[in-house]
């Protein structure tokens, strides 16, 4: 059987990452994550950690609680990064249309290799073998009619470890009992939506007419009850510049004072035009996001008529968007990010480094608070 869309997915993979270089913590509980002196979050754990209830997302000081014998280990980007553009090179040899997503998963669109790759049970197993191999990493394949479905029945079926093929005869009768939660697209406020109209199985979303649905879920909702009745003609897309770039910093202490939000503002400002300049682009738009000591998450946006073309600019953009905020409450996290991307044709204006944005500061009369945090983080190698 031939199914043109197939979904490599590592299996906690940057796990995996990690006991590569250190064997001697296979089978012992491991957590990946902020340190919990800095509010860090737990960034994946090892399923023996996971028995004692800690998942990825959690703060880390509360997965320390429930599994105090865990060895913390910091999250090592750079070293993810690189290991993640090898497990990219080893399952798109050979095939010349993929997309990656985020570090650990790839979807392949064999559409026009019917000839070459006749039977994707065979493609898929090969493709796992190759990993093991080439990388000595364990990975989750699924395989169906389109990239959506192929999402579903890696996670559903294949993992951890396995290979999982879905037909597009198959897929109304496969979906038709689930929840609508395990369609892509669908989030827990769309699924509470629909469960308030007693829609909460996928089968009963194919159901419903179209016009309905659209009233209640708007544009996407035509591709959501086809999707729910097994019809997927999504495919993977070859990647691209990113749509947008942010960076964010949870602090050790909640941010008070004025110079203290505006040095960090400053520092996050910098490192995100560091970014944009070495993908060679530039923002149309800058967001800005904070979240208070009462854990709740705000933002602000401006779109601006022409590109912004310095860190000094990007700066005073953010500065302007907080002070528009007008923000009385301690925050714990704040965050930049630009958007509406385009390729530049040349380089940022003459380099502001974050020494003379600070000096700058310190010109205007703010005194500044020394902070371990606002140093400019280092960069990959």
């Amino acid at each position: 059987m031939f199914l043109p869309v197939v979904l490599c997915d590592l299996d906690a993979a940057y796990l995996g990452f990690e006991l590569l270089r250190r064997p001697e913590l296979r089978g012992l509980c491991v957590i990946i994550g902020g340190s919990p002196q800095r509010r860090g979050v737990v960034c994946t754990a090892s399923y023996e950690a996971r028995r004692f209830g800690v998942h990825s997302a959690m703060s880390t000081a509360e997965a320390l609680r429930r599994c105090p014998t865990a060895l913390l280990l910091p999250v090592d980007m750079p070293y993810y990064t690189q290991m993640a553009r090898r497990f990219r090179e080893v399952v798109t040899r050979g095939v010349p249309v993929w997309e990656p997503v985020a570090s650990d998963e790839v979807y392949l669109d064999l559409s026009g290799l019917e000839r070459s790759l006749p039977d994707t049970a065979v493609f898929c197993d090969d493709l796992r073998q190759r990993v093991r191999d080439g990388l000595g990493l364990s990975c989750s394949v699924g395989a169906s009619v389109g990239r959506a479905l192929a999402k579903v029945v890696c996670e559903l079926r294949a993992k951890p470890g396995g290979v999982a093929l879905l037909s597009g005869e198959a897929a109304a009768g496969f979906l038709s009992p689930l929840e609508v939660g395990v369609l892509p697209g669908v989030g827990p406020q769309t699924a509470a939506a629909l469960g308030r109209y007693g829609v909460r199985t996928c089968g009963q979303l194919a159901a419903v007419s179209e016009p309905w649905l659209v009233r209640r879920l708007g544009t996407r909702a035509g591709e959501l009850r086809a999707l729910a009745a097994g019809i997927d003609h999504s495919r993977p897309h070859p990647p691209g510049p990113p749509k947008s770039l942010s960076v964010d910093e949870t602090f050790a202490q909640d941010l008070r004072a004025e110079p203290q939000v505006r040095r960090a503002l400053a520092a996050l400002s910098w490192e995100l035009g560091t970014r944009l300049a070495a993908e060679g682009l530039w923002p149309h738009a800058v967001g800005l996001r904070w979240r208070t000591a009462r854990f709740v998450d705000h933002s602000r946006q401006r779109t601006l008529p022409v590109p912004i073309q310095s860190r000094q600019a990007l700066r005073e953009i953010v500065w302007r968007l907080w002070e528009e905020a007008d923000v009385r409450e301690p925050v714990r996290l704040l965050g930049v990010q630009a958007g509406r991307l385009t390729a530049r044709r040349g380089g940022f204006l003459p380099e502001d480094r974050l020494e003379r944005v600070l000096g700058d500061l310190e010109a205007e009369g703010v005194r500044l608070v020394p902070a371990s945090l606002l140093e400019p983080r280092p960069q990959a190698r």
